[in-house]
């Protein structure tokens, strides 16, 4: 098993060989490249994309499209609002934010050669809900396992964190042109900055409230995860990646609004489990909170019998004897449905705080007899659960906040 970061994972990738796992899903970059994930999405649920993620334009690529939707918000005398735009950059680095004009006219002008250049414009959610005056963030954990069946998991508990400046959309930006720390919950811009568990969140909101939350939030993350099913699959024929080789996890980034809509910024390919802050009982659970998640996502992959077939006979330092290495790759790498359902079922019952998902894909209405024409949307039925699925909505139903 390799487990590294996604970028250095899919060098291994033509290398596999059955037995083996490596922590990358090719064809997952259409959800976490920060230009990829809005187009995945238009292309997979149309005009419903903007209900996911705030309305975004590619850049340099959409900046005519983005000229015509502010030309026909000036007409109708709308106010376009701030907009956010982003380079390629990590860790909350490269955000400017400005009204929409001004953002439109800075996209297009030459930037400093130490300057990175933007490569999305996204709409600013300007109506944030505030804790104590300030903006808050949540960090989720989003786990694929397998491709055919696709398979995901949402883990039930995440992280909360606040921005250390009190929001102000009088003041967009700092005296240096970035966007104002305000106005950004990532944790690398504000480094020993308040964080909740999500338990903390809950008893702020009260039980109904996150609830409600809970289940949009759930909806959400599975209809990212479908999105991206064309493009993983797609690129797993192309590289005749063999069955259950590879599993990703993907960090969800959300901002819920005054209306309690959460709204997904961006999908981080290779989140953070460092564990670092400057008081002890925040550290203890930031500790605690992506310890367990880890310790879940070891669980769910059940690698000690993962490879039983494998390695179970061979003892350390010990070659397999020609004739039953001959036949493990069979065994390993088929994707035959009954061993696929073993692999399923096995997950439900190892997934510990690890939600399955395959319950809330948005199958019946962006399915194959659907009217959208993207190849996203044509590959949205995962097949090959069965009974399976069953198990997994009665899971699904169990885990349900009360």
């Amino acid at each position: 098993m390799l487990w590294s970061p996604a970028r250095s994972a899919l060098r291994a990738v033509p290398l596999l060989t059955p037995g083996q796992l490596v922590s990358a899903v090719p064809g997952m970059y259409s959800l976490t490249k920060k230009r990829r994930l809005s187009s995945t999405l238009s292309a997979a649920y149309g005009e419903h994309a903007w209900q996911l993620v705030p309305q975004s334009y590619s850049l340099p690529a959409e900046l005519q499209q983005w000229r015509a939707w502010l030309d026909e918000q000036a007409a109708a005398g709308a106010d376009p609002g701030p907009w956010m735009l982003k380079t390629a950059q990590h860790l909350g680095k490269g955000l400017v934010l400005l009204p929409g004009e001004a953002a439109h006219t800075a996209a297009q002008q030459p930037r400093l050669p130490s300057a990175k250049p933007f490569v999305l414009a996204q709409r600013y959610v300007s109506n944030p809900l505030l804790i104590n005056g300030c903006k808050f963030g949540i960090r989720l954990w989003l786990l694929v396992t397998g491709v055919d069946p696709f398979t995901c998991y949402l883990h039930r508990q995440g992280l909360v964190l606040f921005s250390t400046d009190r929001y102000d959309l009088d003041s967009l930006s700092d005296d240096e042109g970035a966007a104002a720390r305000g106005h950004i919950t990532n944790y690398a811009q504000n480094v020993n900055g308040n964080v909740w568990s999500l338990d903390m969140l809950k008893q702020h909101l009260g039980a109904a409230a996150y609830k409600q939350l809970w289940g949009q939030l759930v909806s959400s993350a599975a209809h990212v995860a479908c999105a991206a099913l064309g493009d993983v699959r797609q690129e797993h024929r192309r590289a005749a990646v063999p069955p259950n080789a590879t599993f990703e996890l993907l960090g969800l980034d959300y901002l819920v609004d005054e209306c309690m809509h959460p709204w997904l910024l961006e999908v981080n390919g290779t989140p953070s489990l460092a564990v670092e802050h400057g008081e002890a009982p925040v550290e203890q659970l930031i500790r605690s909170t992506k310890s367990a998640m880890v310790q879940d996502m070891v669980s769910i992959l059940n690698c000690q019998q993962r490879f039983l077939a494998r390695y179970g006979r061979q003892q350390p330092g010990q070659k397999l004897p020609p004739q039953t290495a001959r036949r493990l790759p069979a065994s390993l790498g088929s994707d035959d449905e009954a061993l696929q359902r073993t692999r399923v079922e096995a997950e439900l019952k190892h997934r510990g705080g690890f939600l399955p998902l395959m319950a809330h894909y948005p199958v019946a209405k962006y399915g194959a007899d659907s009217s959208s024409s993207s190849s996203s949307s044509s590959s949205l039925p995962v097949g090959g659960l069965g009974a399976v699925g069953q198990q997994s909505e009665a899971a699904a139903a169990a885990d349900e906040p009360e």
